[in-house]
Formats: structure tokens, C-alpha cells, sequence
């Protein structure tokens, strides 16, 4: 049988919209939502990660792998073109540096296209492929976990802010003065917000 749907309705005088961020997988990477993991999951694991490929050049990313080399493991950072985009570039090359003395190899310019299991585990263990931007060279080989910190979506799809005149921006963020949107009486806060820091978890104060 399948599970019963259960439809309420809820009317106020004024919403709040607080729901937060997810993290991005990529949509070409075949494999990537299977056997892979996000830096939301990390901190979960009830296993040590083993040798480890991290997907992404945000602080995000690099902070995991930072931490993950600093406990002893294996850490490769896969990045498709920059460290830290946005940031000033002549101290994130400096922190690139760092980080491979530090033992992190680094594959760049580089986009995994996919992920296979060669053997379940915990950890398991895992064949990448990926592909190098300009030369299109094929990149390969095998780790025991796969992490993407390629950046985050708002969730504001699904919630009914379609039958609202709410102004949101093509990736979903939600534009705002003071945190009151275009509707008098519908605000939001947090992650959700465009043009805002995504650091703070507001919504559970």
C-alpha cells in the first residue's frame, strides 16, 4: 500500500519562509547521487571516510579536505576551474598552496562525468572518471568516498510560492528589502534570501 497524503490548509495574517538550503549534486556526473556523498553527510558517517576525493574549490570544500588530511588520510581535491570564486584569487592560490604541502593533491581543471561501485562497504570503494577542461584528457581513479561541496539550492520550490506573486531569482533565492518580499505580508530568512551570506541558520532562533 502505498503512503496516505494528508492535505492541510493554514491561513495567518503574515509567513515567514525558512526553509533553508540543500546541497547541489551535479545533474552530469552519472553515479553522483548513488555513490557519493555531500559535506552535510561527513559529519555523520559512523566510518572512517578512507581515501577520500573532495568535488568543489568553495571554503566548504577545501575546509573538509583540510581537516580530512589532517586526521591522516588520503585527500584529493577535484576542481572544475578556480579556488574560493569570489574570493581575492592571490590568497586562495596562497591557500592552494598550503593545502599541497600539506600532502591534498589537487586535479585541475577537472569535472567528474562519472561514478562507479566496485566494491560496497563502509567504506566502500569507488572508480572515478572525469574529464580535463581544455585538453580533454580522461581522468581516473579509485577512492573509498566521493564528497560534492559544489554549492547549495534553496528550497522554495514545491512550498506554493508558485500561487504567490513572490519574486525569486532563476536559481530560486528569494529577493527581499529588510527581509519582507514583494508580498506585504510574506517574508523570508535565511539561506533563502538573495544576495545574503549562507551562514547562518536562522530559522531555528
Amino acid at each position: 500500500c502505498g503512503k496516505i497524503k494528508v492535505e492541510s490548509r493554514v491561513t495567518a495574517n503574515t509567513f515567514i519562509i525558512a526553509t533553508g538550503v540543500l546541497p547541489r549534486y551535479p545533474n552530469d556526473c552519472v553515479g553522483a547521487m548513488e555513490f557519493s556523498i555531500t559535506s552535510d553527510d561527513l559529519f555523520s558517517l559512523n566510518y572512517c571516510p578512507g581515501k577520500t576525493l573532495v568535488v568543489g574549490a568553495s571554503y566548504v570544500a577545501l575546509e573538509c579536505a583540510g581537516f580530512l588530511r589532517g586526521i591522516g588520510l588520503d585527500v584529493t581535491v577535484m576542481v572544475r576551474s578556480i579556488l574560493l570564486r569570489g574570493f581575492d584569487q592571490q590568497m586562495a592560490e596562497k591557500i592552494g598552496d598550503y593545502m599541497k604541502e600539506e600532502g591534498i593533491k589537487f586535479i585541475r581543471p577537472c569535472v567528474p562525468t562519472k561514478i562507479e561501485r566496485l566494491k560496497e562497504g563502509e567504506p566502500g570503494l569507488y572508480k572515478v572518471t572525469g574529464k580535463m577542461a581544455g585538453s580533454g584528457e580522461e581522468f581516473v581513479d579509485e577512492f573509498n568516498t566521493v564528497m560534492f561541496a559544489i554549492g547549495r539550492d534553496p528550497c522554495t520550490n514545491k512550498i506554493g510560492l508558485e500561487n504567490t506573486k513572490v519574486v525569486r531569482t532563476p536559481a530560486g533565492k528569494i529577493q527581499t528589502v529588510n527581509e519582507q518580499t514583494n508580498e506585504p505580508n510574506i517574508y523570508a530568512i535565511g539561506d533563502v534570501l538573495d544576495g545574503k551570506p549562507e551562514l547562518t541558520p536562522v530559522a531555528i532562533e
